[in-house]
């Protein structure tokens, strides 16, 4: 899984937050916002994180505590999931499956919260709600291992190329 993220960190500057909340409302809640979250937030100030060099190279970080005005405002989704003891975890995407299938899917209401894809095939076919958020890049596993093997490729290499006396 994806490391956690504070949403409110996420969230910094928000102007408007709206959140619709899917969950199951069998059995007894121990938190009273446990459940799946997905929502917008128009963001109209950033803290800004690149810093820039002043006319002697030399860096100047802006303050973090004051936040940027934007030239636009972007709304985002926010998708989190709120556990039974409260923490919330800011999700990439989920899929909302039943567990059962037919009849007895409809009438149990067990929904599974699905964010690994590989998973689908073992729960019954069936027409899922999906959510996904094309704004958070939470990194792709598999393109990180590419790029270590990359690295790793041409750490070797030139170690070899080091130790030969004839290059």
């Amino acid at each position: 899984m994806s490391p956690r993220r504070s949403p409110s960190a996420i969230a910094r500057g928000a102007v408007a937050l709206t959140a619709v909340l899917f969950a199951s409302s069998a059995g007894a809640q121990p938190h009273p916002l446990r459940g799946l979250w997905v929502g917008s937030a128009k963001l109209l100030t950033v803290n800004e994180v690149a810093v820039p060099l002043d006319e002697h190279n030399i860096p100047v970080a802006p303050d973090p505590r004051v936040p940027t005005a934007t030239h636009d405002a972007a709304d985002i989704r926010l998708i989190i999931h709120v556990n039974g003891t409260g923490q919330a975890v800011l999700l990439k995407d989920v899929a909302i499956l039943n567990r059962a299938s037919g009849a007895a899917a409809a009438a149990a209401g067990d929904l599974a919260l699905v964010t690994d894809p590989r998973l689908y095939p073992e729960f019954p076919p069936q027409p899922a709600k999906r959510f996904a958020s094309a704004v958070f890049d939470f990194g792709d596993a598999q393109a990180t291992a590419a790029l270590d093997a990359i690295v790793e490729d041409a750490a070797a290499r030139a170690a070899a190329f080091a130790a030969t006396p004839s290059l």
